[in-house]
């Protein structure tokens, strides 16, 4: 069951609120839908919005309006929407996860991403990608990758997929110091905190 709390927060962070909506509401704010008009708004693991707070959501995509929480007129929004989940859709809707309707908006154009231990050939320009982000954040440049390094990321399975490799780069930078990032820097986290082969 989700809280009322929850759930107004949920809603506001997709359609934003008008001050005084709900407790904490101190201001107007916009939601991700009116920031995304004329864009694209990226939905990470759908499979985690709450049934109620899915039902708002159709209803915006069905009528390309959003309303803010507590405001009397709606908006025209015009928002593309992707989706992601680490759970097939059809899944999701067999077990009352995701609404069928929602799934049929979401499903019109599927793509199925292999795990990134099927893709080991990603790992090395993810790696330096990720670096350079957080490297650009810092105002820093970008460190080197010890060649023994780039072997210890490839022969790992990466059970948490990219963003395992997101957060290890980040210990890893943490540790360097901003500088050349060794083998001794990579730390893996979880039940496979080593290398292990992969399989095929």
């Amino acid at each position: 069951m989700l809280s009322l709390d929850s759930r107004s927060r949920a809603l506001s962070a997709l359609f934003g609120h008008v001050s005084g909506t709900f407790g904490g509401a101190e201001s107007d704010q916009d939601g991700c839908f009116q920031m995304a008009d004329g864009g694209t708004l990226f939905l990470d693991e759908i499979g985690r919005m709450h049934v109620s707070v899915q039902g708002s959501l159709l209803r915006a995509l069905h009528s390309g309006e959003a309303k803010r929480m507590g405001e009397a007129e709606s908006r025209t929004v015009d928002v593309r929407i992707i989706a992601s989940t680490s759970v097939p859709l059809q899944r999701l809707v067999e077990e009352k996860v995701i609404a069928a309707d929602l799934y049929q908006y979401l499903a019109g154009l599927t793509v199925e991403l292999p795990a990134l231990r099927q893709r080991p050939e990603d790992i090395r320009p993810l790696a330096q990608h990720f670096l350079r982000l957080l490297m650009k954040e810092m105002g820093r440049e970008l460190p080197e990758l010890d060649g023994d390094v780039l072997e210890l990321l490839e022969a790992y399975s990466f059970p948490g997929n990219v963003r395992e490799l997101k957060n290890a780069m980040e210990r890893a930078l943490l540790e360097s110091g901003g500088h050349e990032i060794g083998r001794e820097h990579i730390r893996f986290l979880g039940p496979a905190a080593s290398p292990t082969p992969r399989s095929g």
